[in-house]
């Protein structure tokens, strides 16, 4: 053959395997299992450090038929606040090998639980090759000014988000590369074979469904699409039991039906395994897929089951209990609110019943003398009373001791028992205020007073201790209060 032409043969060939191969669609069968290969907002989610290996290959029987190594490290730091992943894949097609690797970053905003949202990032390089010292020849001389291999390396960036809300889980990413260009020459006729990457998008939503105690059910929906051609389908159902074993069924656009089951040894290895079969025209030599998969949890989070932490079904019951307590905490937080309301109320009642200063002056005026005794209610009634005014320590000193007086601090008067009772009541129990009730006769009107337990025998001591309280208990009072505490002199 003209070594020219057979130049322009292989150029072409493998111009049509690259132009059709270089999309990166990744088509692992346990892709569904191990969403951070196409998102890198879900690495670490599981808030487990994990490390997987996954091998296929597919059309076994046909010769240099696509093979594809896999691997994937990620874990969660921080209590799961961010995510760390690396990901390096190879594929290899006859001649031609692609391997890529980017290390990626996931944050987590979260909502409340089992409400959030991931945002993340990935950067790496991705490097195609063509490794020409494979191609059969039937003169392998024809071949010697060929350069036995070529490779172009370029840049490769992806963005994810991942979004929870309760138990539906939706994932969007994005791949994008720098210096897209990728050129392999042709040393003979020193032309030029070149094409571009385009970006590569990614959308799935799954979905758990508990079935029992041990059964749990998850479909999985993807779509996987290069900029410009065809959208992608992948569905997949698993079922899975107690968190050990899980199998399941998939069907992937281009006719492609494929079944996969796993068992975890351990709680810390898992082994997977999936075949794929096509059902379309090309049947009879693109089929045959196997696939094999292999996870190691290196260390397990607290959401994570192991030997000592439950399973996914007892976090279920986990999960529904505290739904369960949150509503309880609701419905209490509204009766607490309505306690509040109905406190507030009750105290700004007392305030507006406590008789103001204007009124007490008044009833002073009218007070007559009436021998001492003492009523059923145990409250003490007087025979004449007066109000110690008194703002500083110079009305203090200008203050005149008498015989045969009593002075109490009053902190409320009313003219219905029933409120100085329950404004006795609330000082004790909201503030820590011990006090007493003194009952006095106005001619036909009764008024009750709210003072503090103690009596005084001297006006000075009762007047610097009425100033001190005022000072160190005016935050505490002056919700109860309709007005500062005074002194009361009770003439014997």
């Amino acid at each position: 053959m003209n070594m020219n032409k057979l130049i322009v043969v292989i150029f072409l060939s493998l111009g049509s395997t690259l132009v059709a191969w270089s999309q990166p669609v990744n088509t692992v069968n346990l892709l569904h299992q191990n969403l951070s290969l196409i998102n890198p907002a879900n690495y670490g989610n599981a808030a487990n450090k994990t490390a997987f290996v996954d091998y296929r290959r597919q059309w076994t029987g046909f010769s240099n038929s696509p093979e594809q190594l896999t691997f994937l490290a990620e874990g969660a730091f921080r209590q799961n606040k961010i995510g760390l992943g690396l990901l390096v894949e190879n594929n290899s097609v006859g001649v031609i090998n692609r391997s890529n690797f980017g290390l990626g970053y996931r944050y987590k905003l979260t909502f409340k639980e089992q409400h959030f949202l991931n945002l993340a990032v990935q950067a790496g390089a991705e490097r195609t090759s063509i490794d020409f010292s494979k191609i059969e020849a039937y003169d392998p001389a024809e071949l010697k000014d060929i350069q036995p291999s070529q490779s172009s390396t370029i840049g490769r960036f992806s963005i994810g988000v991942n979004y929870r809300i309760a138990k539906i889980d939706i994932g969007v990413s994005a791949t994008a590369y720098m210096g897209n260009q990728i050129r392999f020459s042709n040393p003979v006729t020193q032309g030029a074979l070149s094409f571009s990457k385009v970006p590569f998008y990614a959308f799935y939503a799954k979905r758990p469904f508990q079935l029992n105690n041990r059964w749990v059910y998850t479909p999985v929906f993807s779509i996987l699409s290069t900029q410009g051609l065809s959208v992608y389908f992948d569905n997949s159902h698993t079922v899975s039991f107690d968190d050990r074993l899980d199998f399941g069924v998939g069907y992937r656009q281009s006719n492609n039906l494929y079944v996969h089951a796993g068992f975890t040894f351990l709680s810390q290895i898992k082994l997977s395994y999936a075949y794929q079969r096509n059902l379309g025209q090309y049947a009879s030599v693109m089929t045959n897929t196997h696939e094999l998969g292999l996870k190691f949890i290196l260390a397990s989070g607290k959401n994570n089951g192991s030997p000592n932490t439950p399973s996914s079904r007892n976090l279920e019951e986990l999960q529904e209990q505290i739904d369960q307590n949150e509503i309880r905490i609701a419905e209490l937080n509204r009766r607490l609110d309505s306690l509040d309301q109905d406190v507030n109320e009750q105290l700004e009642s007392l305030k507006n019943e406590q008789i103001d200063k204007a009124e007490l002056d008044k009833l002073i005026e009218n007070l007559k003398n009436t021998p001492n005794e003492t009523d059923s209610n145990s409250t003490i009634k007087v025979t004449r009373y007066e109000v110690i005014n008194v703002t500083s320590e110079t009305d203090i000193n200008s203050l005149i001791e008498e015989a045969n007086a009593t002075y109490y601090i009053v902190l409320g008067a009313f003219r219905n028992l029933d409120k100085a009772k329950e404004l006795k009541k609330v000082l004790k129990r909201d503030i820590s205020i011990d006090t007493r009730l003194v009952a006095i006769e106005t001619g036909d009107k009764t008024m009750y007073i709210v003072a503090l337990s103690e009596e005084y025998e001297e006006v000075k001591k009762a007047s610097r201790d009425v100033i001190q309280f005022r000072k160190t208990k005016r935050e505490q009072y002056a919700g109860y209060l309709n007005g500062e505490p005074w002194v009361l002199k009770m003439k014997k």
